[in-house]
């Protein structure tokens, strides 16, 4: 694969870097009062209740501020959205950035259901070949080469966040980028993305999108505390023994209570799919994309 589109994010990377160090830092506290007209659309705590708004929880501040910059200087057109930040300074939107960075995202659940005439492949599934894997037959990169393995992105370079976002938003933005719609100007760093999309079609689109809102990360503490669990424990005994329950049938046989084994911190990964998640280590989500010949990842929603 040629090595032009790894040049290309890498001097989107540097411009971004750049542009983050002029950047007014934001303060969360101040944020989080000047952000109370952006609680209807995207939730007090950044958990938009409604799948067409993205949630802006967990998200770098510097990407939440571009953004919002975008769409108030009229190069991102979200017509509902301009006539709250129109009057927001570039300090303002710092703050707003900074207050929804320190909220925990609330990930949803991957669809996991059969694609029609995929050999019972599942949404998820396919979603999950695409994110790690990429389709190397029409030169798409895997997702997480910038948006990283457990789609935190990269602060700073313009690689934002998606893991949990809702599949409806992700799936608009892809499809926004599959007709050649991108922010900004030409050069924008939003054009790797219109590329890349313009090579998905319309099943692959839905399946990145679901799988996507089912990827989280777990606590690897909590993982390896569950890993040497012992094999069976019993529970913790109780301060009194509670009644015997009434049984519908008289004839019939309570039930035997069984050992009760710890629960197993899931994998990474999505609620539906979270088995086919791989055992190897992942790498943090705030390194630098691979620098291999695929490593020409998905840059913003």
């Amino acid at each position: 694969m040629s090595k032009r589109p790894l040049l290309a994010l890498a001097a989107l990377a540097a411009l971004s870097n750049a542009a983050l160090a002029a950047s007014p830092v934001g303060n969360a506290d101040a944020g989080a009062a000047k952000s109370a007209t952006c609680a209807a659309c995207h939730g007090l705590d950044g958990n938009s209740p409604a799948p067409q708004w993205p949630k802006l929880a967990s998200q770098h501040a510097d990407y939440i501020q571009r953004q919002s910059a975008l769409v108030r200087d009229g190069h991102r057109e979200v017509i509902e959205m301009m006539p709250f930040v129109q009057g927001l300074s570039d300090q303002d939107l710092a703050d707003i950035g900074a207050y929804y960075a320190t909220q925990v995202i609330r990930p949803g659940v991957a669809d996991d259901s059969p694609i029609a005439g995929r050999n019972d492949e599942t949404y998820a599934n396919l979603g999950q070949t695409i994110y790690r894997a990429g389709k190397p037959s029409a030169g798409v990169p895997a997702c997480m080469a910038c948006h990283g393995p457990t789609g935190h992105g990269v602060t700073g370079a313009g690689f934002p966040a998606v893991a949990g976002q809702h599949g409806q938003y992700t799936a608009a933005r892809l499809r926004f980028f599959n007709t050649g719609g991108h922010y900004g100007e030409e050069g924008d760093r939003s054009t790797v993305m219109t590329t890349i999309a313009g090579r998905l079609d319309e099943t692959e689109i839905d399946a990145v999108a679901t799988y996507i809102e089912g990827l989280h990360r777990v606590d690897p503490g909590a993982e390896a505390t569950a890993a040497n669990a012992p094999a069976t424990s019993a529970p913790a005994p109780a301060a009194s023994v509670p009644a015997a329950p009434v049984l519908a049938d008289p004839a019939a046989t309570p039930p035997v209570p069984a050992t009760v084994d710890p629960p197993a911190a899931p994998p990474a990964g999505t609620g539906a799919d979270a088995g086919s998640e791989p055992a190897t280590p992942v790498p943090a989500d705030d390194e630098a994309p691979p620098a291999d010949d695929d490593a020409n990842g998905v840059a913003g929603t």
